[in-house]
Order: structure tokens, then C-alpha cells, then sequence
């Protein structure tokens, strides 16, 4: 990910929880408060909805008050003439007035007159509160202590919302008690809901708290209500609000479900208002983000792409000669400079290691070259210490002592027959020797001339390019064989298989692979010994391969030696590595590798791990796929 894009990823976090804080404070602050004005609004509108209803229950107070004050009221409690009450109070008259209950009743509680009319069709009906012929003394609607008390409120009944009021009946002669109560009200239908909301301007509703007429959605509400909430406030509705509160009745209970509602203007307008701010942070944020990524690209981010693209291409061309030379004070001017010094280091430190590396280049070639000499002449040594042992045991003083017997004259004839049959023994073991020694000489001597052709091709290294032959694998590990110490070769059999015989020939440094091949074989009878593995194996198989469309010999030397770790087998090539000891330089395997790269050949080694031998690979390409120039 470039800097650039990361940059401008952090600016967009950055706006986006800037647009997020602020829309949660717009949120829960802001538009908070507006919710809340909202709700005060409609508390406000609640309390009108309760002064009216107050206004209603005391105005009907006043007309049941006026009309118990009247003759005719006293008249008729205490005649009892019905049909004068029936003449002076038609049905037509009280539903005309609004009136839907009107109840005499005398001093004693009997009903002298009583009428309830239904609202809605206007026939007679009965009410279970109301009895027909008379209200016990206890009633509550009949407990006047004086000629001026009354009561008034809201009553539930079977037919709904009641507004009743009661007033004592005086006597019009003094000293005498009260004659009896009035009793009056109507029912609160929809007309006289239509009124309240005409009256008050205001959506409203009530209905009984309790009873058949309660809806289930309602009760709930009222539940909450009666568990000690004055208001209880329904914002659901993304346009509406509905304040809910209890209203009590005529005794004081809350019976009455109250109910507001309002069109949520003040919300919508806070939401308007928050979105036009938000707009506003939003674009100020904007702006704010694009002047802040303006001036990080041109003060950092462009700066610092100039400087990764100039180290991206010293890196790619090698080009140590490239300078920056950035003018600037800040810390990015520091880090050019220095890394245009670093640069400038590293171009002497080059110049110098390539003055250094012919010589080490040298010094490593020089050191292969003893290394595969020290390993042709070490059977050379073994084989002229066994050729010095055979002739150190052979009987020259006994021989010249038979010798120096024969040629007395006083010798007797067995004497002589016996000399004589030494003689020949010693003649015949001399001929062996001789013929044993010989063999030896021309071995050392073959030895000494692949000793005196490793130098050779050394000083070819230092002139000329290596001489290519044409030589068959199996031939190749053959001529390896000899140059192994046969000390060494006594501890493992070595098995090579038939099928090497029938591989394609190979086209390269004679020498140098049977170097190569001495080298592996040799290490492979070391790390036997190493071991002490008593029956020990080497394995030298070869198979031909295809590799990204070429062929190439596949050559396996494998030993049931010591094996090699997991964690070396990636650095069992390189020059300072070895598994034999601190003696060691372990140069062997390091000029291996290089050979073969130098023929455009691999190797690489295979364990299983430690004890549980390692097998080394060779690859090599035919006769048909050898480049003509070799690196080496």
C-alpha cells in the first residue's frame, strides 16, 4: 500500500468519525433538546386538555347548582308530582340543553324523578350507578354536610364517560334541611369530544380507564400510568405525539384516560436544523480534509516518493553514481542527504570490495585447488607408505648372506642344496614384490599426473577458458574412485548403479567433475565414519530428467551416514560451513558448488536428519543443452 493511499485513507477515518461524533452529538444534544421541547409543548397542551375538562365538570356544576336553587325544584321534591316534572322537563328540552341524566331525589333518598337518555339514539336507558326508586343515604353523590356543597367530576359507567354533577336541593324555610339533591350530567360522546377539540384547537381523546371499553394497546399505557408515571409519552411515530395522562373521576380515582395528540413540528424543524448543520460540518470537513491532503502531498507525500523512487532505481539499475540532492530543511532534506551519503560510501566501499575480490576470487580458487590436491594425495601417501612397508620386509641381509655361503669352498653339498633352495624362495618373492611394487608405481604415478593436471588446469584458470570433453557418467565416477583414500574406502560399499552406464554423455570439465564426484564420495565415507555405522553404504544412481523443457542427468550419491540437520541444509554449500569439526574449512562442498554453477549445473543435499543419512543431487545438462561458455 503506498504512502499516498495511506495517507489518504487516514484523512477519510479521520472525516469519517469527525461526521460521526458530530452527527451523534447533533444526535443526543442538539436534536435532544428540540425532543424536549417537544415534550414540555405537550405537556403544555395536556394541561389545557385538563382546564378545559375542569371547565366543563364546573359549568355543569353551576347549571346543576342554578337549577337546585330554582322554586320549581323545591316544589317538586316535595309534592312529588311527577307529571308536573315530566311537563316542566321534556325529554326534547334536556337533550336540546345537552343534559342526558337529570335525578330528583328527596331527603330521605327516594327517586322522586329520574331520567338517563342515551346520546346517540336518544331512547331511555338505565344505568347500574343510577337506581330507579332509591339511593342509599351513604351515597357518595348524596353527601351534602351543607346547602352550598356540591359535587362534580367524571363518571365510568356501562355507556361510557359520564360528566355528572350533584347539588342538595335548599329549603326555602328556614331552619329546615336540605330537601333533597339534583342530579344532572351528559355523556362525554364524540360530539362532546368534537367540542373539547374545537374548544382547545388540540387532537384529542379520552376514554374510560378501566372496563369493557379500554382497548388492549391502552390498557398497557394505563398500567404504566398507575404504577406512578404522571405522563406517558408516544414518540414512535416519526410525524406524531401522543401524551397520555389519567384524569380522576367524581371520587377522586383516575379512571379517565387523557390523550394528546400533536403533529411533531418542533421535531421536525430540529431535525432540519441538525441536518443543515451536519451539512455544514460535513462540508467544512470536507473542505478541511482536501486543504490538509493538498498540503501533505506537496510537504510530505510528494517529497517522500521522490526520494523512494530514487532509492527504487539506484536499487534496480545499481547506479551508485545518482544523487538526490534534495533541498530542503526538514526532516525528509535530512533523510536524502544522508542517504545521498550513504550512497556515496557505498560506491567507494564497492569500488573497493572489487579491488579486494581478485584477490579473494584468486586466494578461493587457489584454496579448491590444494583441497583437490590434498585429496590426490592422500591415497598417494597411503599407497607409497604400504610400497615402503613391502620393501623394508623384504630379506636383502639374509640374501646377501646365502650369497656370501655359496661362495666358500667348504660348503657341504646339503648345505649348498639348502642355500641354494633359499635362494630360490627369496628370488620368487622378490619377482612378487618386484611385480607388486611396480603395479603400485605406475598407480602412484597416475596419481602424480592427475596432481600435475589439477595444477595445470589451475594455471588454465588464470589464462584461458577450461577445455570441455565429452565424457559418460559412469566413466567419470570410475576415475573418481581411485583418487579416495583406501583407508576410507574400506568402511562402505560402494554401489553404482547399471543404469548409469545407459545415460546420454555430458559435455564438460573432465577434471572438474571428477572432483566434484571424489569430493562427495568422500564425504559421504567421512560421515560413515563419523557415525560408526558398521555396515556402511553409498548408493550412486543417475536417471535422466526434464526441467522447464530441458533435459538434464539427475545424479544421486546417498549414505546411511550421519545425515545433516534440517536447519543446514540450506548452508551446508557455503564456504564457512562444516559438519567435521572446527579443523575443517569445509571448502570441499563450497567448491563443489561452484564448479557446477560454473557449468551451468546444481546441487543441493536431502536428510531426514540427524543419524539417518543424507543423499546429495547433481544436476547436469546433456550434451545437447551445454552452453558453449562456462563461468568458471
Amino acid at each position: 500500500m503506498s504512502l499516498k493511499l495511506k495517507v489518504v485513507l487516514i484523512l477519510l477515518a479521520v472525516f469519517s468519525l469527525y461526521v460521526g461524533l458530530s452527527f451523534v452529538i447533533q444526535r443526543n444534544v442538539f436534536f435532544a433538546r428540540f425532543k424536549a421541547l417537544e415534550r414540555e409543548k405537550a405537556l403544555v397542551e395536556m394541561k389545557r386538555i385538563v382546564e378545559t375538562l375542569d371547565h366543563e365538570v364546573h359549568h355543569l356544576d353551576h347549571i346543576c347548582s342554578d337549577w337546585a336553587a330554582w322554586d320549581t325544584t323545591y316544589q317538586f321534591v316535595r309534592d312529588g308530582n311527577t307529571a308536573s316534572i315530566e311537563a316542566h322537563m321534556p325529554r326534547e328540552q334536556l337533550l336540546n340543553n345537552g343534559i342526558h341524566l337529570l335525578y330528583f331525589i328527596d331527603r330521605v333518598g327516594n327517586v322522586v324523578w329520574g331520567r338517563v337518555y342515551d346520546s346517540e339514539n336518544l331512547q331511555e336507558i338505565r344505568l347500574r350507578a343510577f337506581p330507579t326508586s332509591r339511593f342509599p343515604l351513604s351515597h357518595y353523590l348524596l353527601a351534602h354536610d351543607s346547602p352550598a356543597s356540591g359535587l362534580a367530576g367524571i363518571l365510568v359507567t356501562e355507556r361510557g364517560l359520564l360528566l355528572v354533577a350533584a347539588r342538595p336541593i335548599p329549603s326555602h324555610v328556614d331552619g329546615e334541611p336540605v330537601q333533597g339533591t339534583l342530579i344532572m350530567g351528559y355523556f362525554v360522546a364524540e360530539q362532546a369530544v368534537e367540542g373539547l377539540r374545537v374548544h382547545t384547537n388540540l387532537d384529542c381523546d379520552l376514554w374510560p380507564a378501566r372496563g369493557e371499553l379500554l382497548s388492549a394497546s391502552h390498557r398497557g399505557i394505563v398500567e404504566q400510568l398507575r404504577a406512578g408515571e404522571p405522563y406517558w409519552v408516544d414518540d414512535r411515530d416519526w410525524d406524531r405525539l401522543r401524551l397520555y395522562a389519567l384524569y380522576p373521576d367524581v371520587y377522586g380515582i383516575p379512571s379517565v384516560l387523557l390523550m394528546v395528540d400533536m403533529p411533531r413540528d418542533i421535531t421536525a424543524h430540529g431535525w432540519e436544523a441538525s441536518g443543515f448543520a451536519l451539512l455544514s460540518v460535513g462540508l467544512a470537513g470536507l473542505l478541511v480534509l482536501l486543504a490538509t491532503y493538498l498540503l501533505l502531498e506537496k510537504m510530505v507525500v510528494s517529497p517522500v516518493e521522490t526520494v523512494t523512487a530514487h532509492a527504487v532505481t539506484v536499487g534496480n539499475s545499481s547506479d551508485l553514481s545518482a544523487r538526490l540532492n534534495l533541498d530542503r530543511a526538514d526532516e525528509i532534506g535530512v533523510l536524502a542527504r544522508e542517504f545521498d551519503r550513504m550512497v556515496t560510501r557505498l560506491e567507494e566501499a564497492q569500488r573497493r570490495l572489487l579491488e579486494q575480490s581478485y584477490y579473494s576470487g584468486m586466494a578461493e580458487m587457489a584454496a579448491g585447488t590444494l583441497h583437490n590436491i590434498r585429496n590426490a594425495l592422500s591415497p598417494m601417501v597411503v599407497q607409497m607408505d604400504a610400497l615402503r612397508q613391502k620393501l623394508r620386509g623384504l630379506p636383502i641381509e639374509r640374501l646377501q648372506q646365502a650369497q656370501g655361503e655359496l661362495a666358500r669352498q667348504d660348503i657341504s653339498e646339503q648345505r649348498r642344496a639348502n642355500v641354494l633352495r633359499f635362494l630360490e624362495l627369496v628370488t620368487n618373492r622378490l619377482a612378487r614384490v618386484a611385480q607388486e611394487s611396480l603395479s603400485d608405481a605406475e598407480t602412484i604415478a597416475c596419481q602424480a599426473a592427475r596432481v600435475e593436471e589439477i595444477l595445470a588446469q589451475q594455471d588454465r584458470y588464470s589464462h584461458t577458458e577450461r577445455l570441455l570433453e565429452v565424457c559418460r557418467l559412469d566413466s567419470l565416477i570410475q576415475d573418481a574412485l581411485p583418487l579416495i583414500s583406501p583407508k576410507l574406502r574400506k568402511l562402505a560399499t560402494i554401489c553404482l548403479d547399471s543404469q548409469l552406464e545407459a545415460l546420454p554423455p555430458v559435455k564438460t570439465q573432465r577434471m572438474v567433475l571428477i572432483q566434484v564426484f571424489a569430493n562427495l564420495i568422500t564425504n559421504a565415507l567421512e560421515s560413515i565414519q563419523r557415525a560408526g555405522v558398521a555396515n556402511g553404504s553409498i548408493a550412486i544412481a543417475g536417471a535422466l530428467e526434464t526441467t522447464d523443457g530441458l533435459e538434464r542427468l539427475h545424479v544421486r550419491v546417498c549414505d546411511n551416514g550421519a545425515g545433516i540437520a534440517a536447519d543446514s541444509l540450506e548452508i551446508i554449500f557455503a564456504r564457512s560451513f562444516s559438519s567435521k569439526g572446527a579443523v575443517r574449512s569445509g571448502i570441499g562442498l563450497h567448491w563443489c558448488a561452484n564448479a557446477l554453477t560454473a557449468m551451468n549445473g546444481h546441487i543441493y543435499a536431502e536428510s531426514d536428519g540427524p543419524g539417518k543419512g543424507a543423499c546429495f543431487h547433481v544436476l547436469l545438462n546433456t550434451l545437447t543443452n551445454v552452453e558453449g561458455h562456462y563461468r568458471l
